[in-house]
């Protein structure tokens, strides 16, 4: 989601725009990543999952920002919504598979 916030521009004016005009910020986008690492480490008693879970999220999170970038002309709150959780989703078919 901060992916989307980062490399996408806002659709129309709304709650999303200040989330997208925040996450621009280099230094806020750093953190957040570093933030993801901190929380990733601890938990990834498997290192090939971890690098599934983090590939699965770059590549859903990339695809939905290119389609609704398509169809929408930029994001919104509910595309941010939605990612998250095709995302997750995702993930754990991920998880299943393997």
């Amino acid at each position: 989601m901060v992916l989307q916030c980062y490399l996408g521009k806002s659709a129309w004016k709304g709650m999303n725009t200040l989330f997208i005009t925040e996450m621009k910020n280099k230094k806020k986008f750093l953190i957040s990543n570093l933030i993801l690492v901190a929380s990733i480490i601890p938990f990834g008693f498997n290192f090939y999952y971890m690098i599934a879970s983090v590939t699965t999220m770059l590549s859903v999170s990339i695809t939905l920002l290119l389609i609704a970038n398509r169809s929408f002309g930029g994001i919104s709150g509910d595309t941010i919504g939605a990612t998250n959780e095709i995302s997750r989703f995702f993930i754990y078919l991920v998880y299943a598979i393997f």
